[in-house]
């Protein structure tokens, strides 16, 4: 066993353990979960006609021989097999799993695998984690999240509150499509209520970072200048007197007494 399988091993007897596992651009998923979409991809791995050429890419790809006889028409279930087949699905599925989702994208596209056959016929039980990639980027029609679909998704995760990060989309959409939506306009910056000392607006003003000093700055979506007033009565940040200083102050107020 080498560190890249053994590595694999440690990691899902972790999410066995603890119940869920992160995923990129996925965030954070139910372990069932996980594994429902691990399970499927086995199977697909070795489906009936496919398995055979399959079996020779995962061979030319990443040298892992799957020890199975590919009989178009016969269907193997995983938990059946003898332990050295299923160590080579698993070591199959952790490169296709590496580098989440580049390494699927790349070996289903130079295989010819299209979406139809990567979802089967029960794409409605599978997770979405895996469903989504799938149908993003390996659907041979181009699929395409309509705006009115990312529309309704962003009011759907925002629930009534402020417009909602990347990271608290990834679930539902891809960030790819999170950029296309922001320069679009379809999802908006947050805006804070605030003055800008420069122009005076009190509309467009927008996080702008964090100073040398650790202050938060704002920016104004109106002269494009950075300040750091409080944002929300236009006052200046009161300046935190440091520790020594309080100090010194004390003793002199003390001696003066």
């Amino acid at each position: 066993m080498d560190f890249a399988e053994l590595e694999f091993t440690v990691f899902l007897q972790t999410a066995l353990r603890r119940g869920w596992v992160e995923m990129p651009q996925n965030g954070v998923i139910y372990s069932h979960l996980f594994f429902t979409g691990v399970h499927h991809l086995i199977r697909r791995l070795t489906y009936g006609r496919m398995a055979k050429p399959l079996k020779a890419s995962l061979s030319r790809s990443y040298r892992i021989d799957l020890p199975i006889d590919c009989v178009p028409g016969k269907t193997f279930i995983f938990e059946r097999l003898q332990i050295s087949q299923r160590r080579s699905l698993l070591q199959a599925v952790n490169c296709l799993l590496r580098d989440w989702p580049n390494n699927l994208i790349q070996f289903c596209q130079a295989n010819n695998l299209a979406c139809d056959f990567l979802l089967g016929d029960r794409s409605q039980d599978l997770p979405f984690w895996y469903w989504r990639v799938v149908r993003e980027h390996l659907n041979r029609g181009a699929y395409k999240v309509s705006d009115e679909e990312i529309i309704s998704i962003v009011d759907y995760v925002r629930d009534g509150g402020d417009q909602p990060t990347t990271e608290e989309l990834r679930p539902f959409i891809s960030s790819e499509v999170v950029k296309r939506a922001r320069r679009a306009g379809l999802i908006k910056r947050k805006e804070y209520l605030g003055l800008c000392p420069h122009c005076h607006a009190t509309k467009q003003q927008f996080r702008g970072g964090f100073s040398a000093q650790g202050t938060q700055q704002f920016r104004c979506g109106e002269c494009c200048r950075v300040y750091q007033l409080d944002y929300r009565t236009g006052r200046l940040r009161p300046r935190l007197t440091p520790p020594a200083a309080q100090s010194f102050q004390h003793n002199c107020r003390v001696t003066a007494v």
